[in-house]
């Protein structure tokens, strides 16, 4: 005798079902670029009426205890497979799929009868499709790891099992046949409601997670990002060059940090308005990120100061790479809001010698260097490469 009868794990499961969307939805609500999240609440809240609604079969229709009820499972299980691809910035499927499920389910419905008679086989058909659209979910949790988050490979794993119990269930129906309902069928009905609490409760805490997880990357990503450029920013910098070093330094290669500066910035902000200034800034995030490697460090540590940090790069080639960007960026004008505007940049740079450096150490004496270009008239380069710095041209601003 089980210790709870089946409408108790109906009522159980229907509770757990809801809350689960209560959840996710308030999270969602935290934060409303999070997507996916809705379609995955309301997916929930329809497999919780499948199950409301397959508890009314003792004396409700069968149309409305059977057949919306498998409907109402199908839409659920495929709204959590679109949220799951929205969530991972895939592309939705089109509403015709949707509805060519539906009228499949439909006539299949049709065809086998809403009596008790074909209990097996309507469990046999639900658990083929439930199961196969729970494969679709795994599949796609589990094939993408762009965020590289342990919660999908959680999730995923839990849904891969699912899928494997969807098939079980239905082999078992057509093994060990029941009659009635799913109320009153036996030991089958009884096990699915028990391990649908159970699968939920897991599930509902993975998706939140999930969700936090996103919100957290989003934020580090905000807070790793220069909001005006795209580069790193001055946070960014910091927390990585100091790895690049460190590991530069274990394997006694050298690492180079260039300080680059615009000239007479306040000036050209002056002249031409902040807009302008700012439009000149993401210009020149931009020559930077053609200039220097995919795999250098590059960020804006405020205002009118960048920094390059190149691993494996000793001076002179940071020097070469440097040289390239003042020149091509100080040679003509910049084209700003339909304005040419002179500008020129001064650069400092300097390289790990002793292999014990840290970033500050190496920063200090880069902004020294830099500090060197703008008293000697700017628009040049400053280190310990030569003894007189690379001049091309005056500053024009």
């Amino acid at each position: 005798m089980p210790l709870l009868d089946t409408q108790t794990l109906i009522i159980i499961t229907v509770i757990t079902l809801i809350l689960t969307a209560g959840a996710i939805l308030l999270t969602w609500m935290i934060n409303r670029k999070m997507p996916g999240a809705n379609h995955w609440a309301l997916g929930y809240l329809l497999i919780a009426t499948g199950v409301l609604l397959q508890g009314t079969q003792e004396f409700l229709h069968p149309i409305i205890s059977k057949g919306f009820a498998n409907h109402s499972f199908a839409a659920g299980f495929y709204l959590l497979w679109m949220g799951t691809r929205i969530f991972q910035n895939k592309e939705a499927l089109s509403l015709r799929y949707f509805i060519v499920m539906h009228l499949m389910l439909l006539m299949m419905l049709v065809l086998l009868g809403l009596d008790s008679s074909g209990l097996v086989e309507r469990t046999i058909l639900m658990s083929l499709l439930l199961g196969s659209i729970s494969f679709l979910i795994s599949f796609d949790l589990l094939r993408d790891r762009s965020d590289n988050n342990f919660s999908h490979t959680v999730i995923g794993i839990i849904f891969a099992l699912l899928t494997i119990a969807f098939i079980a269930r239905g082999f078992g129906a057509g093994m060990m046949p029941e009659s009635g309902t799913m109320v009153s069928a036996g030991r089958h009905s009884h096990i699915t409601y028990l391990f649908a609490i159970i699968f939920n409760i897991v599930v509902a805490f993975g998706f939140v997670i999930m969700l936090t997880e996103r919100l957290e990357n989003r934020l580090r990503h905000l807070a790793d990002t220069d909001y005006l450029t795209g580069l790193n920013s001055r946070r960014a910098v910091v927390k990585t060059a100091e790895r690049l070093i460190s590991r530069g330094n274990k394997s006694n290669k050298p690492t180079s940090l260039v300080m680059l500066d615009l000239d007479n910035f306040k000036v050209i902000n002056d002249t031409y308005g902040h807009p302008a200034g700012d439009e000149l800034l993401r210009h020149f995030g931009r020559m930077m990120r053609d200039c220097f490697r995919p795999d250098d460090l590059i960020g804006r540590m405020g205002g009118e100061e960048f920094v390059a940090v190149l691993a494996e790069t000793k001076l002179s080639d940071a020097f070469e790479a440097a040289e390239r960007l003042r020149a091509t960026f100080g040679n003509k004008p910049v084209l700003v809001h339909g304005q040419d505007i002179n500008a020129t940049v001064s650069i400092g740079i300097s390289t790990t010698e002793s292999g014990s450096e840290n970033f500050s150490q190496l920063f200090n004496r880069a902004d020294k260097e830099l500090y060197q270009a703008k008293q000697s008239g700017r628009n040049r380069i400053s280190s310990k490469l030569r003894d007189d710095d690379l001049e091309i041209q005056e500053p024009l601003a």
